[in-house]
């Protein structure tokens, strides 16, 4: 489980225990994760031939209290539990039978009977994802119940200078928004009218490092440029660095849907 790099405009908040999929983190638990119970799963068939890599990442809110631990199940076999909110299961092998790609995906209560999302996606053999749990649990707003975004990452290097970096937009009730980036005083618009739920193409933005030492990100209603409308403004970021890649995910720092607290950034470190 790991822990993403959360920035705000006025301070570093720093999870104690996401991201790698999300995040730069400190590791809390092995990188690496296996089956913890059950055999094969269910809803298989055939030999199990096939892998993919997941790292599940925990941002599901709830309506009126703080978000327990999570624990994460593909095809009923029970993987690692305790996933803090905003907090990563990383780099998790899960086996699929090439007669069966479409593999069910589960968060429950900590391992528990609870089920918060089920959900089924197809996976391909040897593919790395990152597979975000998000909305609100509890919530009355069809568009806001919890859901899965599986998102593959790429193997793709960025240019000299530049970082990988992709956007997933997770605060609800936010409409969608455009994304600016670069060096303080120079942002450029790198994402336009992403909407909740979604997540960007990467696109190689200005890293930190050398000459410029550290970024700005910007986020703003689509077609507003930045100023006094802004809805976040992250200021001094210095881990996004060349040659990695990351996804940045807009959250709020609390999981309370009631009291979120304010909005930030997940910095999840993926290669």
């Amino acid at each position: 489980m790991r822990s993403p790099r959360l920035r705000a405009s006025a301070r570093r908040l720093l999870a104690p225990a996401l991201a790698s999929a999300l995040a730069l983190a400190t590791a809390c638990s092995p990188a690496t994760t296996g089956d913890i119970a059950g055999g094969g799963g269910t809803g298989t068939s055939g030999t199990l031939d096939k892998s993919a890599f997941v790292t599940y990442a925990h941002i599901l809110m709830t309506a009126t209290t703080a978000s327990s631990a999570l624990g994460w199940k593909t095809n009923g076999v029970q993987k690692a539990t305790g996933t803090a909110y905003l907090a990563t299961l990383t780099n998790d092998t899960v086996k699929f039978a090439s007669s069966s790609p479409l593999v069910t995906f589960e968060a429950n209560n900590n391992g528990g009977t609870t089920r918060f999302l089920s959900e089924a996606r197809l996976l391909v053999d040897g593919q790395r994802y990152s597979a975000f749990a998000f909305g609100i649990i509890g919530a009355t707003n069809a568009n806001y119940v919890p859901n899965l975004l599986l998102a593959p990452l790429d193997t793709l290097t960025p240019a000299a200078n530049k970082a990988h970096v992709r956007f997933a937009h997770f605060i609800p009730g936010v409409a969608p928004v455009d994304v600016w980036s670069g060096a303080p005083g120079a942002e450029v618009k790198v994402v336009t009218a992403l909407a909740y739920g979604a997540i960007s193409d990467y696109v190689d933005i200005t890293a930190a490092g050398g000459a410029v030492p550290s970024i700005n990100v910007i986020v703003t209603p689509t077609g507003v440029a930045p100023g006094g409308g802004n809805i976040m403004s992250i200021a001094g970021i210095s881990n996004i660095a060349n040659p990695f890649a990351f996804t940045l995910a807009l959250i709020y720092t609390a999981s309370n849907f009631s009291a979120p607290s304010s909005k930030s950034l997940g910095i999840y470190l993926e290669r």
